[in-house]
């Protein structure tokens, strides 16, 4: 029976990403380059925060410009925000083949991820933090590692992860509370040593779990999930410690 909640990251993704995101609005076909009618009703549906008749609009355009691979990293944009990662994660592989860049990578990376395709997120991650050192990617990556059980590497990347932070590092995270329904915002090296934390227990190393934890909440005093394991650890260990004297 599982114990912990898996922490659930709603705004992890890195702050080139964010940016990137505003390709839809920042980035748009200059009237006279294309057809007006296509570009109008793609920049007025943006405005408006139609994406639906945006993505339309800009199939248009790019049926018209087959080698404009701006509009093309553009609808991929939208797809993504659309939940859409499946078009997202078609319209961005060829382009990431023929010229590889931080926003394609991570488009892809995060596509894999909602796909439910762990191993190529991974790797994907990997290599976003080793060109970058952008240690939300690394975060990534320990996340999904510990998602599908590979406790020994997770351990090595929350590890060296911890070694990498600066002492006075401001990463936040957004993360849903106990309920599902509200969230918190959380440092980075608190949601770290929340993981280590289920590591540890998952290893069957409640001490270890016990003391990760106890970090997190001495970083965050009010973070739901680390709370909720120590009283969970701490309760499950009185019960098995008041079965044994009563044997």
């Amino acid at each position: 029976m599982k114990l912990f909640l898996s922490i659930t990251l709603l705004l992890l993704n890195s702050i080139t990403f964010a940016q990137n995101k505003e390709v839809a609005s920042t980035s748009m076909p200059k009237i006279g380059a294309y057809p007006d009618k296509d570009v109008v009703v793609y920049k007025n549906a943006l405005s408006l925060g139609d994406l639906e008749t945006a993505t339309n609009a800009l199939h248009y355009i790019i049926a018209a410009n087959p080698n404009g691979a701006i509009y093309k990293d553009t609808l991929a944009l939208l797809y993504l925000q659309r939940g859409y990662y499946r078009q997202a994660q078609v319209l961005t592989m060829p382009l990431y083949q023929e010229k590889e860049n931080e926003t394609r990578t991570e488009v892809l990376a995060i596509c894999a991820k909602q796909l439910g395709q762990q191993i190529e997120a991974i790797d994907l991650y990997k290599k976003l933090y080793r060109t970058t050192k952008n240690n939300n990617y690394a975060f990534e990556q320990l996340q999904l590692e510990y998602d599908i059980k590979r406790l020994t590497e997770s351990k090595l990347t929350a590890e060296a992860l911890l070694l990498a932070l600066p002492s006075d590092d401001k990463t936040k995270l957004t993360v849903q509370k106990l309920d599902n329904k509200t969230v918190q915002q959380i440092s980075l090296k608190a949601g770290i040593y929340y993981i280590l934390g289920t590591i540890y227990f998952d290893m069957n190393d409640r001490v270890q779990a016990l003391q990760q934890f106890e970090k997190a909440i001495a970083l965050q005093p009010d973070y739901d999930l680390a709370l909720q394991a120590i009283q969970l650890l701490t309760k499950k260990d009185e019960v098995e410690n008041n079965t044994k004297k009563k044997k």
